[in-house]
């Protein structure tokens, strides 16, 4: 509940006020309820809460612009369900059952298939070719 006070009361001003271009995401699940370094007590539901926070804001501030970067977490159960939460939100999956929780290669080619590679990867992948092979 702390988070999703802190996202509505500090997040999102802040957010509107400073307008930004782009978001970016360090996504880490250390926060999760069962790790055992920190107590912060966020749960699959909250990191898919987050989440969402942020998309909106990304669509209503910048054009949908955000980027999210994987950090890690302790606990490999809570970096699971957190990870799966924070993909379903991005996926715009609403029900998240134990039947597609099955993150197999199969499930995330019919994501990338579905969506189809958004416009600003080959922009990213067309500047990245002069420096980098690809």
């Amino acid at each position: 509940m702390e988070y999703a006070n802190i996202f509505n009361t500090v997040v999102k001003p802040v957010c509107r006020e400073y307008r930004p271009e782009l978001i970016l995401v360090s996504a880490g699940f250390d926060t999760y309820i069962d790790d055992g370094i920190s107590a912060m007590r966020v749960t699959g539901d909250g990191f898919a809460y987050m989440t969402r926070v942020l998309v909106n804001l990304a669509e209503e501030l910048c054009d949908g612009r955000i980027f999210f970067s994987l950090e890690g977490g302790y606990n490999f159960s809570g970096m699971e369900e957190g990870v799966f939460a924070t993909l379903c939100e991005l996926a715009g999956i609403k029900e998240k059952n134990e039947m597609n929780k099955k993150m197999d290669y199969t499930f995330i080619s019919s994501l990338a298939e579905e969506k189809g590679i958004h416009p600003a990867i080959e922009m990213v992948r067309e500047v990245a070719k002069k420096y980098w092979k690809m």
